[in-house]
């Protein structure tokens, strides 16, 4: 008990100094993730308003009408896919549906303002890392 009686005060005690965290961002929040969400975003459906790295693709299923996945939001609610709907906050087109993966076709700029199309794969099951 005498060491703990010996225990320095706290440095705002001493300093006279407070943290106030209103109006400031979360220190641990991605960058890339503090879009500002406006009106036109909010009126966009489901899919769109989500990052592809946010989505989880649960299954594929197939049958006479091809391939279509299912894919849950963060939110967690899950919703059918199928080849040629948008997804994604930067308008990607889902280009493939496999039996392992949806392929989603991002259009992107690169640095000399050349335009191009980026392949992402949401996978089935993604491999762990070890």
């Amino acid at each position: 008990m005498a060491a703990a009686a010996q225990t320095p005060p706290l440095a705002e005690a001493v300093d006279g100094y407070t943290y106030d965290p209103k109006s400031r961002r979360e220190p641990f929040q991605s960058l890339t993730r503090l879009v500002k969400i406006d009106k036109t975003r909010l009126e966009m459906p489901p899919l769109q308003r989500v990052q592809l790295s946010d989505l989880k693709l649960l299954g594929i299923m197939w049958g006479g009408y091809g391939y279509h996945g299912l894919v849950r939001t963060p939110d967690g609610k899950g919703y059918t896919v199928k080849e040629g709907m948008l997804m994604g906050t930067n308008n990607g087109v889902i280009s493939a549906i496999t039996d392992k993966a949806v392929i989603v076709s991002e259009p992107s700029i690169d640095i000399a303002g050349n335009k191009s199309t980026k392949d992402v794969e949401i996978l089935l099951r993604p491999k762990e890392v070890s």
